[in-house]
C-alpha cells in the first residue's frame, strides 16, 4: 500500500517542478504557499475555530489546480503518529522520500529547491514533536468544534496546537508560519490533519450534530473567526468548510493498515506487533531495540492516499478567487525567525 501511494505522492511534487506548470504563476506550489503566508489576505485561517474548515477548502483548491496538469493526482497524507522518536530512525528523511531533515535539503525529490524566500531547509528535532495516537484519540472523544479548536479547547485536545508541534518538529522553512507551505511536506501534514477533521465530522453526524450549526460561542474576533466571516476564497464563509459535500463527495482518507507481520506494512515500515500498527522506524539501530517503545510512540510514516478531488469530475467545482493571511503564532515559529 505504501509503495502504491509513493508513486502518487511523487506526482504532485514532480508536477510542481515541471516547466509545464505555468498556467498559475510562478507555479501552483509557490502561488499557494504565497497565499498561505500573505499578511493581508485571510486573518481567520489560524488561532480560531475556522482553522479546520478553512484548510479543508484550501487543500481542495490546491489539489484542484494540480489536476489541471495531471487529472490523476491526489494528495496523500503523512501520518506522523507512526514516526519514531528519533528522526534518524525513520526512512521518511532519506533520499527515497522527503530527503534530509538537517540543513539545506540536498536529497530526495525536493533537493536543491529554492523558494522565493530562500533555499529549502530544515532543522528537524530542534523543537516540537510529532502527533501521537493519544492526540488523535483524545480529539475523537470530543463532539463539538469548540472543544478541539482555539481559543477555548484544552491543550490536549487542541488540533491546531498539535499541528503546530509537527511544523516545528520538521523545522526550518516548515517551522515558520510565514514560510511553512513552501516545504512540500506541508501539504502531506495538512492532509493528515484534515483526515482527523473528517473523522470528527463523521462522528458529529452520527451523534445528530449538524457541523454547519456547530460553531463555538467563544471564537475570538467575530470579523475573522465568526462562522459567517469571509474565508476570502471567493465568496465562501468560514462555515462552508464544514459542508457535508466535502466528506461525501471529495475527501477519501484511506485508513492506516493494521498488521500482524512486517509484510503487511510496505517497503518503508515494519509492524509493531504489540499495537498491531505499522511504524516507520526501519532505520532504528539494533542496539536501540528494546522491550519498551518510546512514550512519544512513533511519528510519521506511511504516505496514504487522500483523495480531495471528485472522482467523477475532478474539475467540476467552480473556481474561486484567493485571499487570506497566515497569522503569526509565537508557539509556532522559531524565536529567532525573521519576518517576511
Amino acid at each position: 500500500m505504501v509503495s502504491m501511494c509513493l508513486c502518487v505522492y511523487l506526482c504532485p511534487c514532480v508536477c510542481l517542478c515541471s516547466c509545464a506548470c505555468h498556467r498559475v504563476r510562478p507555479n501552483v506550489h509557490d502561488a499557494f504557499a504565497y497565499l498561505h503566508a500573505h499578511p493581508d489576505i485571510n486573518k481567520g485561517a489560524h488561532l480560531g475555530p475556522s482553522f479546520l474548515p478553512y484548510h479543508r477548502v484550501f487543500l481542495f483548491l490546491y489539489e484542484k489546480l494540480l489536476r489541471i496538469y495531471n487529472r490523476n493526482v491526489s494528495l496523500c497524507y503523512w501520518d506522523s503518529t507512526s514516526e519514531p522518536e528519533k528522526m534518524t530512525w525513520s526512512p521518511t528523511w532519506t533520499p527515497e522520500l522527503f530527503g534530509n531533515v538537517q540543513g539545506l535539503v540536498s536529497t530526495g525529490f525536493a533537493k536543491g529547491w529554492v523558494t522565493p524566500l530562500r533555499a529549502l531547509d530544515r532543522q528537524g528535532g530542534v523543537l516540537g514533536r510529532p502527533l501521537t495516537d493519544e492526540d488523535v484519540r483524545i480529539v475523537l472523544t470530543k463532539s463539538r468544534l469548540g472543544e478541539i479548536s482555539m481559543p477555548a479547547a484544552a491543550v490536549d485536545a487542541n488540533v491546531e496546537l498539535m499541528h503546530n508541534y509537527a511544523h516545528t518538529y520538521v523545522g526550518g522553512i516548515m517551522g515558520q508560519v510565514q514560510s511553512a507551505a513552501y516545504d512540500p511536506i506541508f501539504w502531506f501534514h495538512h492532509s493528515f490533519i484534515d483526515c482527523i477533521y473528517d473523522k470528527f465530522l463523521k462522528k458529529q453526524r452520527k451523534l445528530g450534530i449538524d457541523p454547519m450549526r456547530d460553531w463555538p460561542v467563544e471564537h475570538g474576533d467575530n470579523t475573522t473567526h465568526g462562522p459567517f466571516a469571509p474565508m476570502r476564497l471567493g465568496s465562501l464563509r468560514n462555515i462552508d468548510g464544514a459542508q457535508e459535500f466535502f466528506s461525501r463527495e471529495i475527501v477519501r482518507c484511506e485508513p492506516m493498515p493494521v498488521c500482524t507481520v512486517d509484510d503487511q506494512c510496505g517497503e518503508y515500515m515494519r509492524c509493531d506487533k504489540s499495537r498491531q500498527k505499522c511504524i516507520s522506524d526501519t532505520l532504528r539501530p539494533a542496539t536501540e531495540m528494546g522491550p519498551m517503545w518510546s512514550s512519544v510512540e512513533n511519528l510519521l510514516a506511511s504516505l496514504q492516499q487522500t483523495k480531495f478531488a471528485s472522482q467523477n469530475d475532478p474539475l467540476a467545482a467552480s473556481s474561486f478567487g484567493f485571499g487570506f493571511i497566515f497569522q503569526q503564532m509565537e508557539q509556532f515559529a522559531y524565536p529567532a525567525a525573521s519576518k517576511i
